[in-house]
């Protein structure tokens, strides 16, 4: 995300980031972490920044987007002293659920009717039953097998026995007691035509979990034009963000990397 570390870095701010495992020229295998081993990842890169001479120690903090929403809050449970945190679409809820939204709702958007989607539901939740009840793999892509032909099984996915254990280990677990453990300034960025995660519950998630635990540093900034990655968009499906993602210059939301830097020179200047 090489445009996201330019603006923090005409802002005086470090960006530590690296390749999932197995991705790049990272060794294992990233569909073999749970969120909890990813976790563990953060806080060891976060321990790994405080022990630089560049680095300010007391001004630490994580920015994550997505999968992550699961991920950083227990960085948080498991690390003290965390100066800030930066959320980007990130989910309200499990990943089964998400995965339920992501079909009624980008299917549409790209053009499948609602026929195809009832079915496609039908699908999916049968597929996530069957992973969350322990079924073996077989059971699974026996299923899949069912639907190879039909014009919306890409655009479900089909998984091979990774994906389905990495969903196991992932997919039915919520944030909410995770997110909880957060006591620093927190900002909640979302896309308007995000079609992934429910973002109105993700908001809501946040502003109710965190005035609980007594923090009430909190700042909700929704681009109305956005997607999931905060890209600019038409439709909002997932055809059109895969596009956005193959394109060299990300076509950004107006005014969302800013708003980020603008929110984070604030937080270390007052720090």
């Amino acid at each position: 995300m090489p445009a996201l570390w330019e603006e923090f870095a005409n802002r005086g701010v470090a960006s530590l980031s690296w390749d999932k495992p197995g991705v790049g020229e990272s060794s294992g295998n990233w569909k073999h972490q749970s969120n909890h081993d990813r976790a563990l990842e953060c806080s060891t890169a976060i321990k790994f920044l405080r022990e630089q001479d560049e680095i300010r120690a007391d001004q630490i903090g994580i920015w994550g987007i997505s999968q992550a929403g699961w991920v950083v809050p227990k960085v948080f449970s498991m690390l003290s002293s965390m100066s800030f945190l930066i959320v980007v679409s990130v989910p309200h809820s499990t990943g089964a659920d998400q995965e339920i939204y992501r079909v009624s709702q980008a299917l549409p958007a790209d053009g499948y009717s609602s026929q195809d989607v009832t079915e496609a539901l039908r699908f999916t939740r049968k597929r996530l039953n069957l992973i969350r009840n322990g079924a073996p793999f077989e059971a699974i892509a026996e299923l899949q097998a069912e639907i190879a032909h039909v014009t919306w099984a890409s655009d479900v996915g089909i998984l091979d026995q990774e994906g389905c254990q990495f969903l196991t280990a992932n997919a039915f677990e919520t944030p909410v007691d995770d997110i909880k453990s957060v006591q620093c300034p927190t900002l909640a960025v979302f896309g308007a035509r995000d079609l992934i995660i429910d973002w109105r519950s993700s908001v809501s998630l946040y502003q109710h979990s965190l005035k609980a635990a007594g923090n009430n540093d909190l700042t909700v900034k929704v681009f109305p034009s956005a997607d999931h990655a905060l890209f600019s968009t038409k439709t909002g499906g997932f055809r059109e963000l895969q596009k956005s993602f193959s394109l060299d210059d990300k076509p950004y939301a107006p005014g969302y990397l800013a708003t980020m830097a603008d929110w984070l020179s604030g937080i270390c200047s007052n720090t």
